[in-house]
């Protein structure tokens, strides 16, 4: 027998009617969603980054209240580098698809050519490339462009995934829920699995900034972070002057999933930006701003005596400290990588004057004010006047500048990239009476 057309349309009806009753109680459509006029994907021009913040309720299938800035319009008539007005925005939805993204469009960076003391050290720094385009060009305008995705029942693979520039986000969309144990499922999670990122120099230029593209977010009640377990215990402090406490942290082991029914995906960060750096560097607690008067500020001798890392290490650094210990009297510090946390933040927010052989005690200048001069000796082999391969040797002077810092460079012949050094120290009084003069300090103070 025929069914009537009438009746065909009034089951389809109730048929329409039953799903998308039963989709809505599913959490799988949000029906604010639906009565609301709304663009998917949105677009913000970086100008400005202050701290005002008001309460918001955000209309995410899983709604919360949180802190979030100010609204104001982008640029304010008058900003400074940490008013973050114009970069945080909260999606009022999660489109059909289970995926929201944001994207934040940061101001290009300059480059400042390095400080020399000899026209030689001049040239070998403009022989190489990479310093050159970054000095022409800037960076690359694509890694200036963060975007933050907020995914419905999204999930995260330790290992498989990892939250570098270039990560994938198709891979951490909605997946089959029952692949994730109960014990790996949070109601908001942030993944930050970044590589390396559990140690002390790749926590700071991988995961700090990556923190701070989404800062406001981690006042979220019940926010989780995806870490992998710290190898240097200082990052446990890290956290801590984050206030990302213990009950915030989940330690993701290699291989295991880990999901969420609403995961904040921030791994597409700029790696190198003054906000991003700037913003960690004042969160952590560092100082930002060098005295006027400098007659106080300490002079830091860098070493390598507690490196992970073999070789590089100054062979005339008695001389060198020396020299500085009768120049800058108490003034002077030789830094060998045994201070806590604290005593860290103490020593470096006094610091006018970084010394040492390139390597990762070089970090530390994070915790060091704008305006402090930091005096990298990079070894440059001696068969062919090139930097020696494996060696980040932009790395220094990429942070000092997103920092604000005056950088220099010393050129030292060596025979291979890891072997001991030894710094030319007539050069280096030569900086030193430079510093000495911009920053109006008397040796005789």
């Amino acid at each position: 027998m025929q069914i009537p057309q009438r009746w065909r349309r009034l089951m389809g009806i109730a048929i329409f009617i039953y799903l998308f009753v039963t989709l809505i109680l599913l959490d799988v459509i949000d029906p604010l969603y639906l009565l609301k006029p709304h663009s998917n994907y949105k677009t913000k021009m970086l100008k400005n980054i202050s701290f005002g913040t008001d309460k918001i309720t955000s209309h995410l299938p899983h709604g919360f209240v949180m802190e979030r800035p100010n609204v104001i319009s982008c640029p304010p008539k008058s900003w400074n580098i940490y008013d973050a007005a114009c970069l945080y925005t909260i999606p009022k939805h999660i489109d059909l698809d289970g995926v929201d993204m944001e994207t934040i469009i940061y101001p290009n960076v300059s480059f400042p050519e390095p400080n020399t003391i000899t026209s030689e050290d001049r040239r070998l720094f403009l022989t190489f490339h990479p310093n050159h385009d970054l000095l022409k060009n800037g960076p690359d305008p694509k890694s200036l462009i963060g975007r933050i995705y907020h995914i419905r029942s999204g999930t995260f693979t330790v290992k498989r995934q990892d939250c570098g520039w270039k990560s994938n986000v198709n891979e951490t969309k909605a997946k089959n829920r029952s692949n994730v144990t109960p014990m790996n499922w949070f109601n908001i999670l942030i993944p930050l699995v970044v590589p390396d990122g559990w140690t002390f120099q790749h926590f700071l230029d991988g995961t700090l900034p990556k923190i701070m593209q989404v800062f406001h977010f981690l006042n979220i009640p019940g926010v989780k972070i995806l870490l992998k377990t710290p190898r240097d215990n200082i990052i446990n402090d890290f956290l801590t002057a984050l206030g990302i406490t213990a009950d915030k942290i989940v330690i993701g082991l290699d291989g295991n999933t880990y999901g969420a029914n609403h995961l904040i995906f921030t791994c597409i960060t700029p790696g190198i930006h003054p906000i991003l750096w700037k913003l960690g560097r004042k969160r952590l607690g560092a100082k930002e701003t060098l005295p006027d008067d400098v007659t106080n500020s300490s002079v830091v001798l860098l070493t390598r005596a507690f490196s992970k890392n073999g070789g590089r290490k100054l062979l005339n650094s008695d001389a060198v400290a020396n020299t500085l210990k009768e120049r800058y009297g108490s003034n002077f510090v030789l830094f060998q990588g045994n201070y806590n946390f604290k005593e860290t933040l103490k020593l470096f927010g006094n610091t006018r004057a970084i010394i040492g052989v390139h390597g990762g005690a070089f970090y530390n200048i994070n915790f060091a004010p704008s305006k402090a001069h930091i005096i990298e000796i990079m070894p440059i082999l001696d068969n062919n006047g090139r930097i020696a391969n494996g060696l980040a040797h932009t790395m220094v002077w990429t942070m000092s500048n997103m920092l604000d810092q005056v950088y220099w460079r010393i050129s030292t012949r060596v025979p291979s990239g890891n072997t001991n050094v030894v710094v030319n120290i007539k050069s280096l009084i030569a900086i030193m009476d430079k510093i000495d003069e911009t920053q109006n300090y008397s040796t005789s103070s």
